[in-house]
């Protein structure tokens, strides 16, 4: 009897560190995802944990509801060199990057995005797919982002990066510049789109939810300084459009974490 090899659709990598809770809870979101499993990795990158993670991660294993399941422990400079590392191990047709504490809206996500993955042959497939997302803030609010036409990568993301669907074949060598310790996910979706974009699908529904951090004024400022590094180095966007990004870019964020209702509103306007 020949056996066919399930192709793997989607590589979900997730980093994390010293997040039991959060990894748990990805976890369980993925496996409860109204798919064959087989049809999925997870590729997890530790970053040396010491809150029983590693142990965690020897049980997922052991339990094999995940065939394609993998795994490292390491040292690493920052969140995105451990991407990066994370990357060097994937083999599904794309990748999602899903950290320790996000998860799936709903269970039919990977269902659904798969079904629409298959309307396309792989190779000629859309660099991106990606849909809404859903933040939870520090303080229990949850705030809808519409994702955005692809043009909108001239100022930002058009969605967050939890939410976007990869095409493993449109990647080629790019890889998160670790000197960016915020917006690398930018620079890593921007340098894809300049170098090898083959279009893209929006999903018309929420892929993840996921929590937001509490950013200070000097952090939410280098936030909105690297984006304007990394649009400056692109060199084909204007200095009066990166100037209007960074003060556009600090007042969404302002508004998204102590105004969430004015952010919703303006969202919907915009």
């Amino acid at each position: 009897e020949i056996k066919h090899k399930i192709m793997i659709d989607i590589s979900v990598i997730s980093v994390t560190k010293d997040n039991l809770e959060g990894l748990k809870r990805t976890w369980s979101s993925l496996i409860s995802q109204d798919i064959n499993l087989d049809t999925i990795e997870w590729i997890v990158k530790d970053g040396v944990s010491r809150d029983g993670t590693i142990e965690f991660l020897k049980e997922v294993e052991q339990k094999g509801i995940l065939k394609n399941f993998r795994w490292v422990s390491g040292s690493d400079q920052s969140l995105y060199d451990a991407m990066n590392i994370a990357m060097t191990m994937m083999s599904g047709r794309y990748a999602q990057f899903l950290n320790a504490g996000d998860y799936y809206h709903s269970a039919n996500v990977l269902s659904r995005t798969i079904a629409i993955m298959h309307e396309y042959d792989y190779q000629d497939a859309p660099t991106f797919f990606y849909g809404d997302d859903l933040v939870e803030n520090i303080d229990g609010n949850f705030v809808l982002r519409r994702a955005r036409d692809i043009g909108y990568l001239w100022h930002s993301l058009p969605c967050s990066h939890q939410a976007i669907f990869y095409n493993t074949a449109h990647i080629g060598d790019v890889r998160y510049d670790v000197k960016y310790r915020i917006c690398a996910d930018y620079q890593f979706t921007y340098e894809i789109y300049k170098t090898n974009y083959h279009g893209y699908r929006l999903l018309n529904y929420i892929v993840p939810i996921f929590v937001a951090g509490g950013h200070a004024l000097q952090q939410r400022l280098k936030l909105c300084q690297e984006a304007y590094d990394i649009k400056k180095e692109s060199s084909d966007i204007p200095m009066i459009m990166r100037s209007f990004s960074f003060a556009a870019g600090y007042a969404n964020n302002v508004m998204m974490h102590h105004v969430p209702w004015l952010y919703n509103v303006h969202r919907r306007l915009m």
